[in-house]
């Protein structure tokens, strides 16, 4: 496969589309897509496989409603050996968001160096810029005074 495509550039052909017609390629359809249980259980409406190759597939995939996520709010707080600790958990809520900062927006928060954000229960060093899925959990915890 390198091969070919190191020949397709070389020649001026870069397209992907020219290459499927140089290998063997098997197209799934939906249903066959969410034949495979993980794929079916983590995009089950396929959200991740949207095409947008012309400015109107942008503008229609951007209009899509962005994912239904839960949003936890900590509070740190002192602890006796003068570090931090969460506190409490404030409500979980579930948003629509597509981002983390827009998590953070729903949550009545501005992302900084005093908020940490954990997405499913692990630390995320991505920025606000980090896409969320369907059913994704986002964790911040906000340092005393913030």
């Amino acid at each position: 496969l390198g091969g070919t495509v190191e020949r397709l550039v070389a020649e001026g052909c870069p397209r992907p589309a020219l290459l499927f017609g140089q290998c063997a390629v098997r197209r799934l359809d939906e249903a066959a897509l969410l034949a495979d249980p993980v794929l079916a259980a983590l995009d089950p409406d396929l959200d991740s496989l949207v095409n947008a190759n012309e400015p109107a597939d942008y503008a229609a995939a951007r209009a899509r409603p962005a994912p239904e996520v839960t949003i936890v709010v900590r509070r740190g707080r002192a602890d006796p050996a003068g570090g931090r600790s969460p506190g409490p958990d404030r409500a979980a809520a579930v948003a629509r968001a597509a981002t983390v900062a827009r998590a953070a927006t729903a949550a009545g928060l501005a992302l900084g160096p005093r908020v940490a954000v954990a997405l499913n229960g692990e630390q995320s060093h991505g920025g606000g810029q980090v896409p969320l899925a369907a059913g994704d959990v986002v964790a911040f915890t906000v340092a005393d005074g913030a």
